[in-house]
């Protein structure tokens, strides 16, 4: 056994961290007077020459200035801790976080963690007057492939744009199981009983591989209720998880929390039913015990379930889609959602998934969607030590916040996004381009209007659209298309940052693409000008 004591009254210890294999980690345990807190999987560095680069554990979080880290492991030299630095934030320890927020792979105008891997988006919740913006989040990793860290970050923000950052506030209390997707809501009627304006979140817990002799689990955690009573800053587990466990050698998963009245509770789970991908529809009235009443297939993981108010009308409707934004528009009456009509896309690119809107923002007309945008150039699933972005300490990002609607048309219902208008804050000094072959200096935005009826083709590299005139209609270059709503010219927006790409059509559709993009260009039979901005780094004043 090896163990160390740390008093530090600036409040975060700063790991060395060595990028390489999770099973090549050692399991940290983080005890206060005598009792473990938490276990992580941490790749420390044996000396400085092999320091990757460095990663917080914020201890105020114990409640304590003393702290003890202990490793049982039998590999695990007597000098492990030794490297591992007492001090201040990533903000103040400027030398073991140089360029922070500034590296060149960092998304300028997208949220990303400071440290760490993140993905889903997680108990998306509006509490007072802030976006509490939850995440998957790996803070000792860049990459998350066999870790038990995965557990939920926690970012805010008042417009949408800029974040501040909070570190982890739902982490496992075993080794065998990770922390996955879930949701949160403000329990306005005190329904659970924990106080009124409690905020509820719902987790899964999800088995995770284990290394050095440790036990796997053979299923997953089910699904568990946490509950804050200080807006979302700290989480108690209730005592008697799961609230709904899982078979077996099952991962069922996801939970997305929803309040159909005063007294009622729906919840909508990812499940396998006779080997078909389904999301299960639960009720309750406690918050605690949960009842089955239905379900709906070929949905794939991190449902979403929301009603909204048709625009221009009285009548309201229900959205459901899971996690690679196939979405359908319908009724939700005694616990069953029925569609109505096809289908239709949340995003018409490559590379948004597990998208969430936000519970609680109190606009019947619209919610407010972000989502997982995959960085698969920088695979951080796995690791490669022949990765070239694997030296930093932090991957993936978030997509730009934006407002869902629906309409209804002669052809049914549609599900329409467009960007939130804070997004125009960042805009820097306009000037007049061509659109052929602009180039995009990241992060920036290119304006333009297409013409009605006239076909046109839109390219960000070799990724983009094909604007079809007499149907009125896109088609992505990943081939998803969808029909344009209003009537005359097109708005189009292009937002291109370090590692992706959005497209914003006509306040309608949004296609996100992956990947360094450098060059836009608009063909089309009549002469075109577009307006470029630069965009403000959302990190100017952090």
């Amino acid at each position: 056994m090896v163990k160390k004591e740390f008093s530090t009254k600036s409040g975060f210890l700063h790991f060395p961290i060595f990028a390489s294999l999770p099973e090549e980690a050692n399991y940290i345990k983080v005890a206060v007077s005598g009792e473990v807190k938490n276990i992580f999987a941490i790749n420390i560095a044996k000396n400085r020459a092999q320091t990757t680069f460095y990663a917080p554990l914020d201890i105020k979080r114990y409640g304590t200035e003393k702290i003890t880290l202990i490793c049982d492991d039998e590999d695990a030299t007597e000098n492990l801790f030794d490297l591992v630095i007492e001090g201040g934030s990533v903000f103040e320890e400027k030398e073991l976080y140089p360029d922070l927020y500034k590296e060149e792979i960092r998304q300028q105008v997208h949220f990303s963690p400071a440290r760490g891997w993140m993905n889903d988006p997680n108990g998306l919740v509006f509490v007072n007057n802030e976006f509490n913006m939850y995440f998957q989040h790996n803070a000792f990793s860049n990459h998350s492939f066999g870790y038990p860290n995965i557990g939920w970050g926690l970012a805010k923000t008042k417009d949408g744009i800029h974040f501040k950052e909070y570190g982890d506030k739902i982490l496992t209390d075993d080794t065998k199981f990770s922390i996955a997707s879930g949701s949160a809501i403000i329990d306005k009627n005190n329904i659970a009983g924990f106080g009124k304006n409690a905020i509820l979140a719902y987790c899964s817990k999800l088995y995770c591989r284990q290394f050095k002799g440790r036990q796997n689990a053979t299923s997953g955690g089910g699904q568990n209720l946490y509950y804050s009573l200080d807006g979302g800053m700290t989480f108690t587990p209730y005592e008697n998880n799961p609230v709904i466990p899982v078979p077996e050698k099952m991962e069922w998963r996801d939970p997305k929390i929803l309040q159909l009245d005063e007294k009622t509770l729906g919840i909508a789970v990812y499940e396998t039913f006779e080997d078909k991908n389904c999301i299960s529809i639960y009720k309750s009235y406690d918050a605690k015990n949960w009842e089955f009443c239905s379900r709906n297939f070929d949905f794939y993981e991190c449902p979403d379930l929301f009603k909204l108010k048709v625009k221009n009308s009285d009548e309201e409707v229900w959205a459901l889609y899971g996690a690679n934004g196939v979405c359908y528009i319908g009724t939700f009456d005694n616990f069953v959602f029925k569609p109505v009509g096809e289908s239709c896309f949340v995003d018409y690119g490559i590379c948004v998934y597990a998208g969430q809107t936000f519970n609680n923002f109190g606009d019947n007309e619209k919610r407010i969607y972000t989502a997982w945008l995959c960085d698969w150039e920088h695979d951080g699933w796995k690791f490669d030590e022949n990765e070239p972005h694997r030296k930093f300490g932090f991957s993936q990002s978030m997509a730009i916040f934006t407002e869902f609607t629906i309409v209804k048309t002669e052809s049914g219902y549609k599900l329409l996004r467009a960007p939130i208008e804070a997004l125009k804050t960042l805009r820097g000094d306009k000037r007049e381009v061509g659109l052929q072959n602009v180039k995009a200096e990241a992060p920036c935005e290119i304006a333009f209007t297409l013409k009605k009826g006239i076909d046109a083709k839109i390219r960000v590299d070799s990724v983009g659209f094909d604007y079809i005139g007499d149907e009125h209609k896109i088609i992505s270059t990943t081939s998803r298309q969808g029909e344009i709503i209003s009537d005359g010219e097109i708005e189009v927006r292009i937002i291109v940052d370090n590692r992706t790409t959005e497209i914003y059509v006509a306040n309608e559709m949004v296609l996100s693409f992956n990947g360094k993009k450098e060059n836009v260009t608009v063909q089309a039979d009549y002469e075109l000008k577009g307006e470029y901005y630069p965009l403000k780094s959302i990190w100017e004043n952090i």
